[in-house]
């Protein structure tokens, strides 16, 4: 599994990506006021110019791998992965929802753990609008 984003694959880049967090609904944003002198409750999250109630953007959060050893070219490939996020603003597509995209932004630095001095794996955050628009043929 993984993503693209601004139409790399990470597995073009010889990355595995695993989901965190999958965000398959946006939660909606709930805005209440407790009214003095009257039971519950009055719920303000439709009061607004379109006269409907509005959504929380999603996260999504990728733990990320190189998919095989670096014993040459660490540099390289580590440059490659961090030009690809470094235009922080773009398209995700999901390999879950491949006909589906999601206007985003890179939220996180990009540290890259060492681990055993030959595996490379670091986190993604990217932070989308609450809803995909369809990929056109």
């Amino acid at each position: 599994m993984g993503f693209s984003w601004n139409g790399i694959h990470t597995r073009d880049l010889g990355i595995s990506a695993e989901a965190r967090l999958l965000p398959v609904l946006p939660e909606p944003k709930i805005i209440t006021e407790e009214i003095p002198g009257r039971d519950g409750f009055y719920d303000f999250s439709a009061f607004n110019a379109d006269g409907r109630v509005h959504y929380k953007a999603l996260n999504w959060e990728y733990h990320c791998a190189f998919e095989e050893r670096i014993k040459n070219n660490t540099t390289a490939r580590i440059k490659a992965v961090l030009r690809l996020f470094s235009d922080y603003s773009g398209y995700l597509i999901e390999d879950r929802f491949p006909d589906l995209k999601w206007r985003g932004i890179i939220m996180n630095k990009m540290d890259f753990a060492n681990i055993a001095g030959i595996f490379f794996t670091f986190g993604v955050i990217i932070h989308t609008q609450p809803f995909p628009e369809k990929i056109e043929e």
